[in-house]
């Protein structure tokens, strides 16, 4: 019997389907780290405020996962109408690097996770994470070795229980992503309010810097505006409106700023609590700490902690 020959269409359609799976396959499981992290919080741990990675995860998942269903639905047209297309060297070379990279995560993950168990980690994280393994790992490798076995034909050619199933594992995963990063617009007001802490931060250190060279306070904060330093004075991005000042005694001063959102452990997310621009000091002079709606920081500045530049000895 003549071997079909495998033509650029059923190349890339192939290899397509398995860039497809091993994306799927990744993000799915990042995903499932991520709501992991998120529900067993280990205080050892640093957590992206803006959970990145499961942005990521989530965005890839929504794109890449109808992409896998749209070509194998392709691939498995092709073999109906032409069989012997199932015993094409491509596929067959893929399917089994498929399963040999799946034994092999599978091999990697928990030897990774077993030693950040035996490091200290979170037994709960780590029980759920294997098991987050095992699942990811187990549908990919199920169902190539599943593949290698069938016969498709035009009853089926596209297995949609088996479709279905992953469709629903990773809606449901994306649900619960969506439930632990809130929706776009939450995280757009979240990102405002990052920029209104980072603004008031070098607001902060400028009014330090200013009564280290003058002993004493701007009494607004145009005065801080310089064009020889390059320092301009950042407004409210969202109302573009100047942050309130006031200055609250000779070495004492308030800034005040509108939040979105507050900081404390009722959102859903790991906010900066602290912002340690130069010159840093007693961590607790930098406190952000926020809650929802107007919102003010009183700060003293210590003398002895920031003593006035010319009382400094030359050297």
């Amino acid at each position: 019997m003549n071997q079909i020959k495998t033509t650029p269409k059923d190349f890339f359609l192939n290899f397509a389907a398995v860039v497809c799976v091993y994306a799927t396959a990744i993000a799915l499981l990042t995903l499932l780290f991520e709501i992991i992290n998120k529900a067993f919080p280990d205080p050892l741990m640093w957590t992206d405020p803006y959970s990145a990675a499961l942005r990521t995860a989530i965005a890839t998942l929504i794109i890449v996962y109808p992409l896998l269903l749209v070509v194998y639905w392709f691939i498995n047209k092709d073999i109906v109408q032409v069989p012997e297309k199932q015993d094409l060297w491509i596929r067959r070379w893929l399917t089994y690097l498929t399963l040999f990279v799946a034994g092999a995560v599978i091999i990697v993950d928990l030897i990774v996770l077993l030693n950040q168990f035996l490091s200290g980690d979170l037994s709960s994280r780590f029980i759920w994470k294997v098991l987050a393994v095992l699942l990811v790992s187990g549908i990919v490798f199920g169902y190539y070795v599943y593949s290698l076995r069938r016969t498709i034909t035009q009853a089926n050619s596209f297995n949609k229980g088996f479709a279905g199933i992953v469709a629903a594992v990773i809606f449901g995963s994306i649900v619960g992503g969506f439930v632990i990063i809130g929706s776009p617009m939450n995280a757009r007001l979240m990102r405002f309010d990052d920029k209104k802490i980072n603004d008031l931060s070098m607001i902060q250190n400028q009014i330090v810097h200013f009564w280290q060279q003058k002993e004493g306070l701007p009494q607004n904060l145009t005065a801080l505006n310089s064009e020889l330093g390059g320092f301009l004075v950042p407004v409210d991005p969202q109302s573009n409106e100047p942050y309130d000042y006031t200055v609250t005694g000779p070495t004492s001063f308030r800034l005040c700023a509108d939040f979105n959102l507050a900081s404390d452990e009722s959102n859903v997310r790991t906010r900066y609590e602290y912002s340690m621009p130069y010159p840093m000091g007693d961590s607790g002079f930098y406190i952000w700490k926020h809650g929802e709606g107007n919102q003010c920081f009183d700060r003293t500045i210590d003398p002895e902690m920031f003593p006035p530049f010319k009382g400094l000895p030359v050297r």
